[in-house]
């Protein structure tokens, strides 16, 4: 059985363990440093009957009627990091909440104080483990992770391209209504305002969306995109999105669990070329049950080479200003 550890009993850890809870048979550790906070969330879960229909006969009322579709499972809280000991996953989405006034580089110094703390005791207990990053400003948090715990890059991934790429989704389809299953989505860069998107990485139906859209409403919906965080801040005023990173970073567990592979877009560790000395950015992967298997290489034109440029200075700005806490000199 898998041992899953969440880091960060907030809204987005909390969402994530109860998506797992009702689907993955795994032991399950919530570790927030708010004394109870975590065990509370357990023990609310502990108490609900999972129903296993999934795996179980596609029908609801034959379902009901076999007991072993349903199960009781365990989560247990804590507040101490070194219940991180061997475990196969961990993902990261503790830190302090985004408000309106705050973008995600503002979050920047906690943040990534927060993710050196953690990241060091994956380090010394979980040598093993498979680490998704939640926590923003994202691709700096990923890179935090990659350098303080000196994994391969293939076992550490910031989540935020799978979220994003499904906002891009949304916003393509909410009116034209396709099955889900036909649209296709990648945002790639950095997660924040130098996302991009290329028009190839993206199908409707197996068409480029550009048949259904202007290139204007193309750029709005990914303005869109860009800001889709930011505007739910701004509607919570005390808070930020959870429900859909839940899911997303779910998704991402269920490959691993399952070794079900995906192409997916996320946070990564490259180095060379104009990625200079190393960094994370958000590029399309095969991702599956050894986590990365494959890193595409990007072809584009003068127009979307600058853009990611522009997203690559953004997230090495923000490294050169954490360099301190990871032990790298500022360059």
């Amino acid at each position: 059985m898998k041992k899953i550890v969440i880091v960060g009993a907030g809204k987005v850890g909390s969402v994530i363990a109860n998506l797992l809870y009702h689907d993955v048979d795994a032991e399950i550790v919530l570790i927030d440093v708010i004394e109870g906070r975590a065990d509370a969330i357990a023990q609310s879960y502990n108490h609900v009957l999972r129903n296993r229909s999934t795996y179980g006969t596609g029908s609801l009322t034959q379902d009901i009627e076999s007991s072993s579709n349903y199960f009781y499972g365990h989560i247990r809280g804590s507040t101490h990091l070194d219940d991180l000991k061997d475990a196969d996953i961990v993902i990261h989405t503790a830190g302090r909440a985004r408000t309106p006034d705050m973008d995600r580089m503002d979050l920047l110094r906690t943040n990534a104080e927060i993710a050196h703390k953690v990241a060091t005791r994956v380090a010394e207990c979980a040598t093993q483990a498979h680490i998704i990053v939640v926590a923003n400003p994202l691709d700096i948090i990923s890179y935090v992770f990659h350098k303080t715990t000196g994994f391969t890059h293939k076992k550490i991934v910031g989540m935020a391209g799978v979220l994003d790429s499904a906002r891009f989704a949304y916003y393509l389809n909410r009116h034209i209504g396709l099955c889900s299953d036909q649209v296709a989505t990648q945002m790639l860069g950095g997660h924040g305002d130098a996302m991009l998107s290329v028009p190839e990485h993206n199908s409707m139906g197996g068409f480029l969306p550009s048949v259904f859209f202007s290139q204007g409403e193309l750029a709005e919906k990914i303005e869109h995109v860009r800001q889709g965080g930011a505007e739910i801040v701004n509607l919570y005023k005390e808070g930020s999105a959870y429900m859909a990173p839940a899911a997303s970073v779910f998704s991402m567990v269920k490959s691993l669990v399952t070794g079900c592979s995906r192409i997916i877009s996320a946070s990564v560790y490259v180095e060379g070329g104009v990625y200079g000395k190393g960094m994370c950015v958000g590029l399309p992967i095969l991702y599956g049950g050894d986590g990365i298997i494959k890193i595409f290489d990007l072809t584009l034109d003068e127009l979307y080479q600058s853009h990611m440029n522009h997203s690559i200075r953004t997230i090495q700005e923000g490294i050169r200003d954490v360099a301190y806490i990871i032990g790298e000199e500022s360059s």
